[in-house]
């Protein structure tokens, strides 16, 4: 006795292996069979003939952070068959907290009708999961929020101190639940950033086997990252061309996590180009 059953559908499973027609069993919110299910009972039949069935979608670079706590539901997202959010991008972080005020300035989607309530990452991650969400949600640690809290809002170079203090947010947001670190390179504070302030923290991820994913810096210059034993998960918003560097080149490789379909991604077959060919949006090879 199934709970669900999807009749007819075309399923794409993500394993690249050709689209077939077959009925998925569901039972205690698992796919416990594949096949002619015709002849089985359930409590619920859905007829799919004509329509794809596949895995949830994985959304890897949201901004989703804050307005999940206003609307649990996201049916933006679910709509569009997304089941994952991976927040927490560009440095955008919504813990930890030391300030809510000084951490507000880091929070993307905030509104004033959900109180900071939370200080930690764990704080914050227990905080979503008292809500009914439409989605599952996989939070990273931004640069940007862990740099407001140690400098408590105010500009200026961090000292070899006050990097230690931003390392030490991270490690302990990484075990507290985050899923990895991130940095938004072309806006403040992160477009001041130097690289001894970052790599400290970047090392922090490497050492718990956390992903990093960045909003890069000079997007608009020619780009060639070489391999890299940090686990990426993305480089985000490529400018292949505009009018300072009209057809500028990028080429990009690293090694991706094993949920990859090869040790090495290339992203010169991976680009894709809109209208004016200015903007590239690139992505790994996720099963």
């Amino acid at each position: 006795m199934f709970d669900v059953i999807i009749h007819g559908g075309k399923i794409i499973d993500g394993s690249k292996a050709p689209a077939y027609v077959a009925d998925v069993g569901i039972k205690d919110d698992r796919i416990s069979a594949i096949g002619s299910l015709l002849e089985a009972d359930s409590a619920r039949k859905i007829d799919a003939q004509g329509l794809v069935v596949a895995p949830g979608f994985i959304d890897i670079h949201t901004h989703s952070d804050f307005t999940l706590l206003v609307n649990p539901a996201a049916e933006s997202q679910v709509h569009q068959g997304v089941t994952l959010d991976v927040v927490g991008q560009c440095g955008h972080s919504c813990a930890p907290v030391d300030d809510p005020e000084v951490c507000r300035q880091s929070i993307l989607g905030y509104h004033p009708g959900v109180e900071i309530t939370w200080r930690s990452f764990d704080e914050y991650l227990s905080r979503l999961e008292k809500l009914n969400l439409g989605l599952n949600v996989m939070a990273m640690v931004g640069h940007g929020t862990v740099y407001r809290t140690v400098m408590k809002g105010q500009s200026g170079a961090p000292t070899p101190d006050d990097v230690k203090q931003m390392q030490s947010l991270v490690e302990v947001s990484l075990e507290e639940g985050a899923a990895g670190f991130t940095t938004g390179l072309e806006y403040w504070p992160g477009s001041e950033a130097r690289p001894e302030e970052i790599l400290p923290l970047v090392a922090a991820a490497h050492r718990y086997n956390a992903l990093y994913a960045t909003h890069i810096r000079n997007r608009d210059l020619y780009k060639e990252v070489r391999s890299s034993p940090i686990r990426v998960v993305g480089f985000v918003h490529f400018q292949a061309a505009n009018q300072k560097n009209d057809g500028s080149g990028l080429s990009c490789t690293y090694p991706v996590s094993s949920r990859g379909c090869c040790s090495y991604c290339k992203f010169e077959r991976k680009v894709y180009f809109l209208a004016n060919g200015r903007h590239g949006c690139c992505g790994s090879c996720w099963r």
